[in-house]
């Protein structure tokens, strides 16, 4: 899932679902580059596919492609299951937590810790750390935020190339206590009229406040596609999630704000992720 909210006569690409992703709102133009905090990014567009592209060393790289179709939050509900229980998948493979911090990302894959930091001009410094089993729950607690109410196991597959059930979602949506789990302690900051300013403040504080991560797949607890439980996970367990679960939980703060927004499906090039 990505976003697209229409605001001050242009359109803006708002994606705090992705682990690698652009910090601040990303204008919605072909041909659009931009520097931001987490390196260069463009937009590239061939018939009614968008292409989000993230420059590298050697050239540019498509981290995924969408189109501006508008879409319901249920229909994602085949790819939410698919992302928890297929092989196919890396988020089932590989137990994944991923962080953007201010020109830097910290990601906990497998068994190993990449911290990535972000040069001028797209370049990038990788360090990588092998992990024990052991480290991991206090490396998770102590980098990343995260106590996981189960026994997290590991996991570091190859990925494998080619179920409902209704949650309590009875937690009470607090737009206030959403804005202080991201670092927004005033209301008043995104309340009133809305602007540009406001979309860029909650969208940036958004992506370096909340990890992108997969773990619920890897101890033993179910996701649901519903906002109550998503907000409960999120807001009030201080937890992350993958696309679904940030997107979805952001497209409700822009409708709470008075943010025009639409969900559109975007779609990784790696055939071995699949991620909408």
């Amino acid at each position: 899932m990505i976003l697209v909210v229409n605001l001050e006569g242009r359109r803006w690409l708002c994606d705090v679902g992705f682990g690698e992703t652009f910090v601040e709102p990303f204008p919605l133009e072909a041909g659009w580059e931009e520097e931001q905090d987490s390196g260069v990014y463009r937009l590239q567009v061939q018939g009614d596919e968008w292409y989000m592209e993230r420059k590298e060393e050697n050239g540019w790289r498509c981290l995924y492609k969408f189109t501006l179709e508008e879409r319901t939050f249920e229909d994602f509900r085949e790819m939410y299951e698919f992302q928890q229980t297929s092989p196919s998948c890396i988020f089932v493979q590989k137990s994944i937590c991923s962080l953007q911090l201010p020109r830097a990302r910290l990601t906990y894959i497998g068994r190993q810790l990449i911290s990535t930091e972000y040069t001028k001009g797209g370049g990038s410094v990788k360090t990588t750390r092998k992990l024990t089993d052991e480290e991991i729950p206090g490396l998770l607690r102590d980098t990343f935020g995260i106590v996981l109410s189960g026994k997290l196991i590991p996991k570091d597959e190859d990925i494998v190339m080619p179920k409902t059930h209704q949650p309590d979602s009875s937690s009470k949506l607090d737009l206030n206590t959403y804005l202080q789990r991201i670092g927004i302690a005033d209301y008043t900051a995104v309340s009133g009229t809305p602007s540009l300013s406001k979309l860029r403040t909650v969208h940036r504080q958004h992506v370096l406040s909340v990890p992108f991560e997969s773990l619920s797949i890897h101890s033993g607890e179910k996701i649901f596609l519903d906002i109550g439980w998503i907000y409960e996970k999120i807001v009030l367990r201080k937890r992350g999630g993958f696309c679904f679960e940030n997107n979805g939980l952001f497209f409700w703060v822009l409708q709470t704000i008075g943010l025009p927004a639409t969900s559109v499906i975007k779609q990784r090039e790696d055939p071995s992720v699949r991620s909408l």
